[in-house]
């Protein structure tokens, strides 16, 4: 009476399903789905010996298992899982000391890149799965789908690859969001929404995060979708678009006031980002929204 979700699973069969389906236009599909149980210990996967272009998102029912990425092994409980690109530098394997691995895994297309390239990192691409999460019972309810043969055309076929990695980024960005927000991405946020108009940098938010200037970007940009000096343009121009159109300042006191170190290089960046120069902007006030401009 296993449930996952609202999915009753016990009367799920676990096999392994295989989609073929071809497309001319660049989208992702799903390519396979699998529910097994591993008790094998010939079960090996080397993902250097693999030619055809994939991700596979394995993820861990019940028992044990083992992942190897570059030199590192990583052992695989219940509820973790696993995300690759094949071919690549890694192995799984059922390993010796364990008695059984259960597993339900989907391969999606190469077209995937762009969005699981994220979950590509130095220190692994394993991730923690709840037994709750939205993103499994969809995984399984996709599975059921896939059993009873009712993915029967290519646009279901990537419906429903895109719902699934969708569901995936939403969850893992929440819980980025969650475990990280209040001692990173929050201070740095903080410290240049005060600081805006003074000459600061990465080093400045390595020291109050107490991160290297890699790890720093690395969780800033996976939760504001740009870097710390994106995110100080941003800001600044924010500013400078207000005063524009507030205050009669010349474009070089605003370029000093918002943190630029002169009115020329100020009006670039802004012509760079908001497409017209200071004074247009200032001269077709009426046609802008400051809350719309897209950086």
């Amino acid at each position: 009476n296993k449930r996952e979700g609202n999915i009753l699973l016990k009367d799920l069969k676990k096999t392994t399903v295989g989609l073929n389906f071809i497309s001319a236009m660049p989208l992702i599909m799903i390519k396979g789905m699998g529910w097994q149980i591993i008790d094998d210990h010939k079960y090996f996967w080397d993902s250097k010996k693999r030619a055809s272009e994939h991700w596979v998102l394995q993820y861990t029912v019940d028992g044990e298992g083992e992942i190897c990425i570059g030199d590192k092994s990583h052992r695989l409980n219940k509820g973790d899982a696993f995300i690759i690109n094949i071919p690549g530098n890694h192995y799984y394997r059922l390993p010796p000391d364990s008695k059984q691995w259960e597993v339900l895994y989907i391969e999606f297309s190469k077209e995937a890149d762009v969005f699981l390239n994220k979950f590509i990192s130095t220190e692994s691409n394993i991730i923690h799965i709840d037994e709750d999460s939205k993103f499994l019972a969809l995984m399984f309810n996709v599975y059921r789908e896939l059993i009873e043969d009712r993915i029967d055309s290519i646009y279901k076929c990537s419906s429903y690859g895109y719902q699934l990695i969708m569901e995936l980024l939403n969850e893992f960005n929440t819980k980025v969001i969650n475990e990280e927000r209040d001692i990173t991405v929050v201070a740095c946020k903080n410290y240049i929404n005060k600081n805006y108009h003074k000459q600061i940098g990465l080093d400045d938010l390595t020291a109050i995060t107490k991160l290297s200037k890699y790890h720093l970007s690395r969780k800033f940009k996976a939760e504001m979708g740009t870097t710390p000096g994106n995110y100080l343009i941003r800001i600044r121009l924010e500013k400078a678009m207000e005063l524009i159109l507030s205050t009669d300042d010349t474009i070089e006191t605003i370029a000093k006031k918002v943190g630029f170190s002169c009115g020329n290089y100020f009006s670039k960046v802004f012509r760079k980002n908001i497409k017209v120069s200071p004074l247009e902007f200032k001269n077709k006030n009426s046609e802008y929204s400051i809350n719309k401009i897209v950086f």
